[in-house]
């Protein structure tokens, strides 16, 4: 699988995944932080920063409920928080990296030119992958999801 920029303007950056089984794209714009995820379903997100002395990145419902949050996107490894999930993240050679709590793989994913990328894009592919891989693991907690 691998996330391929496949449109990108001013305020749109547009990715789609390829190789996957299933069909996914989302589309993030800039100016409102807002993340629109295409697969089965249909949902919108919005990014924010949170924090004064422990910075992070928090994903948003489009009610606003809390999804995920992540103490250190901008670094090359991390955590992240989904859901009442832990995963850690590793970015390496244009390949993010996603394990469980045990530090099993749960998910690899090549991603075009990521070692090259801003910070706020790399947290963008993070969240976006981790969803589309909570999503398809917890397919009855993604329904709920979808209404909460």
């Amino acid at each position: 699988m691998k996330w391929v920029l496949s449109h990108q303007s001013t305020d749109n950056h547009k990715w789609l995944l390829q190789d996957a089984p299933e069909t996914a794209q989302f589309t993030y714009n800039l100016q409102n932080h807002s993340i629109r995820i295409k697969g089965k379903s249909s949902r919108l997100f919005f990014l924010e920063p949170s924090g004064f002395f422990q910075k992070k990145i928090v994903l948003r419902s489009e009610y606003g409920v809390l999804l995920a949050e992540s103490p250190a996107v901008a670094t090359k490894e991390g955590t992240l928080l989904m859901n009442g999930l832990k995963y850690f993240f590793q970015w390496e050679n244009n390949q993010l990296s996603l394990f469980d709590k045990n530090k099993n793989l749960v998910s690899s994913v090549a991603i075009e030119a990521a070692d090259e990328m801003a910070r706020e894009a790399q947290a963008v592919l993070l969240f976006c992958h981790a969803w589309l891989v909570y999503a398809s693991q917890h397919p009855k907690t993604r329904e709920d999801l979808l209404v909460a």
